[in-house]
């Protein structure tokens, strides 16, 4: 009887998730990505009456924190992916790339992301809910936009979910390998490029 409902549910999501098509108004054709990334409405968009939720494992109040602050949970009705789905999952990542003056700074940053991937496994939209640095989320949303994966699916047939990630960016070179004598014409080499991380 559960696997009948979980069923029903599903295919009732398939089947809102093909009706739901949204289209910018023509006053918002000059957004920036700024504009709609850190903006929860445009990710609502392509929400149906049920969402299923693609959340990584641990603590997940952060998340539900900022579900509840977006105000989507009154556009819809999330569910945890059940286990009975097989999860959506990244086939080509693009790196994020960062300016060259943040690459070489001594910084550390984070950006979290709810990112709605289509039926199809395309990013139709992403919603950054958490950041430490608006010039690395950004750069990671840009990179993002470009994903594309092998969408969730129930029994064969594809799912849109809204997918959590979490990128972070740690430099690797600290002040130390500087010689501060240099510090005006040696800003390092290539070997000491900090590089970004991806929380999976």
């Amino acid at each position: 009887m559960k696997t009948l409902r979980v069923g029903i549910l599903l295919a009732c999501l398939i089947n809102g998730a093909a009706l739901v098509r949204p289209v910018l108004a023509v006053d918002e054709s000059h957004l920036t990505l700024e504009d709609v990334i850190f903006d929860a409405k445009y990710v609502g968009q392509f929400l149906g009456p049920k969402t299923i939720l693609q959340l990584k494992p641990g603590d997940q109040t952060q998340v539900l924190e900022a579900l509840a602050k977006s105000g989507l949970g009154e556009k819809t009705k999330f569910m945890q992916l059940p286990p009975q789905l097989t999860p959506a999952k990244p086939k080509f990542e693009t790196p994020p790339r960062l300016p060259d003056v943040h690459k070489w700074q001594n910084k550390e940053s984070d950006a979290a992301f709810l990112i709605y991937v289509s039926a199809e496994g395309k990013v139709e939209s992403l919603y950054c809910y958490s950041h430490h640095d608006k010039i690395f989320a950004r750069a990671v949303a840009r990179s993002i936009l470009k994903w594309r994966f092998d969408p969730a699916s129930y029994n064969g047939s594809p799912l849109p979910v809204l997918y959590q990630h979490t990128a972070s960016f740690r430099s690797i070179m600290g002040p130390r390998f500087r010689d501060p004598a240099e510090d005006n014409n040696n800003m390092g080499s290539p070997a000491n490029t900090p590089m970004p991380q991806s929380a999976t």
